[in-house]
């Protein structure tokens, strides 16, 4: 019997709030190509059939899904039943590399410190769905998500030749091409940086692609269902410098701090070279009384990138001069700190 023959779908089950049932259904429609292609079989609630115990069907299918979706909301937050009960066990399938958790942001609510904060949400920079000018296109970034999650957990489930004829997709995570490992002039990086400022590190990540530089950014490289926090902790050790993006969003972020004392350990580990590389969108580091950053002000020349939106296409030739600087003090040179 051929593989093709033995191949068995995936399961794939729904956690959610029954006010956002609409949601569930729509999001249900983007994900129909997967399920014409045998690639998923989908469960939810409403599935259970009447007079059976509710519970152990939950139960059941929790127990033997593949991929456990979330449905975040206001509504499944205070829900004790899916917070408290479908939500933990997902999670503890999850930890234990039995399943797949994908947290999908539907509507807004304040779910950071949540125990699944540290995954991988989505649709792109969790941005909820209910707040996308067009939902469908929404959908679509959250159904590309999940299939490229099911294909990086079983490379199997992909289509056959003859559906990728019909049916095309495309990954949120770029396949790697031989130009990002072409060696470049420049150091390679992580990008850190506040969520409220992804249009500036969108726009820098590709200018910094587009010269070979290798750049660690997260919504490019974080896997869906990843350990967010625990990656980017890695790549920080990995790349020769942390491209911090600094503005009064990153000031107040607390992640972005955690970032940038991980850079400053390395920097305190032999052979003590300099790993922080500050730039900056406006004054607010300039004026803030966080400590960190009052630091990095006292101490770091910064790269002046406040009129990058008019100046768009100068961005690599600003990193490049930014990084000039840089290399200059870790040459041992006495520089004022100045801007561009």
């Amino acid at each position: 019997m051929s593989e093709q023959e033995t191949f068995q779908p995936i399961e794939l089950f729904y956690s959610y709030a029954h006010r956002d049932e609409r949601l569930r259904k729509r999001l249900e429609t983007h994900l129909s190509a997967l399920r014409q292609q045998g690639v998923i079989t989908e469960w939810h609630d409403r599935k259970i059939v009447a007079g059976t115990d509710w519970k152990q069907s939950i139960d059941a299918h929790l127990t033997t899904a593949a991929v456990i979706l979330l449905l975040i909301s206001p509504d499944f937050l205070a829900s004790d039943y899916c917070y408290g009960v479908e939500m933990q066990r997902a999670l503890a399938r999850h930890s234990a590399g039995e399943a797949s958790v994908i947290p999908v942001i539907l509507r807004p609510v304040d779910w950071q410190g949540t125990p699944f904060a540290h995954l991988q949400c989505v649709p792109t920079a969790a941005k909820p769905v209910t707040t996308w000018t067009n939902r469908d296109k929404a959908f679509r970034d959250v159904a590309t998500a999940i299939r490229t999650a099911i294909e990086q957990m079983h490379p199997r489930h992909s289509p056959s030749p003859a559906a990728q004829q019909t049916i095309s997709f495309q990954s949120p995570l770029p396949v790697p091409t031989q130009s990002q490992t072409i060696p470049s002039d420049y150091h390679s990086c992580v990008l850190s940086y506040a969520t409220e400022d992804q249009a500036f590190a969108e726009k820098l990540h590709a200018d910094l692609q587009s010269k070979s530089v290798s750049c660690w950014f997260a919504p490019h490289d974080l896997r869906i269902g990843d350990k967010m926090r625990a990656q980017i902790y890695e790549a920080i050790q990995g790349k020769d410098k942390l491209l911090l993006i600094l503005s009064e969003h990153a000031v107040k972020s607390d992640w972005v701090e955690r970032e940038v004392e991980l850079a400053f350990e390395r920097e305190r580990q032999p052979p003590e070279t300099l790993v922080l590389f500050p730039i900056r969108l406006d004054d607010a580091v300039m004026h803030t009384h966080t400590a960190w950053a009052g630091d990095i002000r006292r101490i770091r020349f910064m790269g002046d990138f406040l009129q990058w939106q008019d100046e768009q296409c100068r961005l690599t030739h600003k990193f490049a001069k930014t990084g000039r600087y840089a290399s200059e003090e870790e040459n041992g040179e006495d520089m004022e700190l100045r801007q561009l």
